[in-house]
């Protein structure tokens, strides 16, 4: 009887998580065609040179604490980035949930400090770091783009099928973060090597 239970608890969570949307998505993977590990430390930078750097956080608008996701400049590699599941899987699937988050974050941020989305503000919803109001529930997610090893960074609202593409606003000096409907930022994972950590 036993068995026939745990073979049947099998079945039943096998048809259940096959209806997953990313039980059947691909891998994401870095650079060098590994798999992006489920909390592993990369490098998030715009296939585009042109565009800019690798992701890192600067200080926006009137801000006294660096809490604006940014693209840095040209020749920075941004700022290790880890990028996490709270599903209990190896590697990063398409369509995931994620969370995102520096894995050095400023003295002035609250910690734990995660990348958030936040409303409200002139130029419509925009990715910081935790320490704003207005914060919108939701998660991020990774979609595979149309070149080689690139991708795209998506955020949707939990309970709505709310989303919007991770794309670029600037600002002064910075190129933040925001969510746009079209015109996404197409990025590659670097990983982070003990190196560079």
């Amino acid at each position: 009887m036993k068995g026939t239970t745990i073979f049947g608890f099998f079945l039943f969570s096998s048809a259940f998580f096959s209806y997953l949307p990313w039980a059947t998505a691909g891998v994401v993977v870095d650079t060098d065609g590994n798999p992006i590990i489920n909390g592993g430390a990369y490098y998030i930078s715009p296939v585009i040179w042109a565009v800019g750097g690798g992701i890192g956080y600067a200080k926006t608008g009137n801000e006294t604490c660096p809490l604006s996701v940014v693209v840095e400049n040209e020749l920075s590699p941004g700022l290790p980035i880890r990028i996490s599941s709270p599903f209990k899987i190896l590697y990063i699937n398409t369509g995931l949930p994620l969370d995102l988050a520096f894995t050095a974050v400023p003295k002035c941020a609250p910690t734990p400090s995660k990348w958030t989305v936040v409303e409200g503000l002139p130029h419509g919803p925009v990715v910081k770091l935790t320490g704003y109001d207005h914060t919108v529930n939701g998660w991020f997610l990774i979609e595979k783009g149309e070149i080689d090893f690139a991708y795209k960074l998506r955020f949707c609202e939990i309970n709505t099928d709310k989303c919007g593409y991770v794309g670029t606003h600037v600002q002064g000096f910075h190129k933040t973060l925001v969510l746009k409907e079209k015109n996404p930022l197409l990025v590659v994972f670097r990983k982070v090597e003990k190196d560079d950590a």
